[in-house]
C-alpha cells in the first residue's frame, strides 16, 4: 500500500501499489491524486530504446566522414577543390546533430509518459 495526501482537501489515503505513477480519485473531494512510485512497486513501462532513425542517421554520418576522408586525400593531391570536402564535412557533421537531437528527444517523450 501506498499512503497519498489529497493536495486539494489535505485528505490522507492509501492506495494499493499497483496505482503507482497512475491517478487515482480522493475519497473526500472526488478530485483526481497523482500517484507518486513507490520504490517497492515494479517498474512500469518497457526501457528505453533509441529511435531506430537515430541509428540510420549515424550510419549516413559515419558514411559522409569517410566520404570526407577521401575527398581530402583528392584535395591534397591536387584533384578536387576543397568547397566539395566542406559541404561533405558539413552533412556529417549535420547528420550527427540531427541523430543527437532525435535520441533527446525520444528520451524527453519516453520520460514524460512514464
Amino acid at each position: 500500500m501506498i499512503t497519498v495526501r489529497c493536495r486539494f482537501c489535505s485528505e490522507q489515503f492509501d492506495v494499493p501499489a499497483e496505482s503507482a505513477g497512475l491517478p487515482e480519485s480522493c475519497p473526500e473531494c472526488g478530485r483526481e491524486v497523482h500517484v507518486p512510485r513507490s520504490r517497492l512497486a515494479p517498474a512500469v513501462g518497457p526501457k528505453f530504446q533509441a529511435p531506430r532513425s537515430a541509428a540510420v542517421l549515424r550510419i549516413v554520418a559515419s558514411l559522409s566522414l569517410l566520404a570526407c576522408l577521401v575527398i581530402g586525400m583528392n584535395v591534397i593531391d591536387g584533384d578536387m577543390d576543397a568547397t566539395t570536402f566542406v559541404v561533405a564535412a558539413a552533412a556529417a557533421v549535420i547528420e550527427f546533430a540531427a541523430a543527437s537531437i532525435i535520441d533527446h528527444l525520444a528520451l524527453i517523450a519516453y520520460r514524460l509518459n512514464r
